[in-house]
């Protein structure tokens, strides 16, 4: 049940981190998002970090994209 409880818990966060990317570029990627959620993940809450990583793959994204999803 938890192992279910946590797949539904990833598909609500890819699905609002998408959302999110949506309303900002228009674009309509579920792998996009997933690629974002997994430089979170690497930067262990540190938001400076995480945009670090988001600048240092060209993405571009504005400041209140990054506060938005943080």
């Amino acid at each position: 049940m938890d192992k279910d409880l946590y797949k539904l818990e990833v598909l609500s966060l890819v699905q609002r981190v998408a959302q999110e990317i949506f309303n900002f570029t228009a674009i309509n990627d579920k792998s996009l998002a997933e690629f974002v959620i997994s430089l979170h993940g690497d930067s262990k809450g540190d938001l400076a970090l995480f945009k670090k990583k988001l600048n240092d793959i060209g993405a571009g994204f504005q400041e209140s994209f990054i506060e938005n999803i943080k």
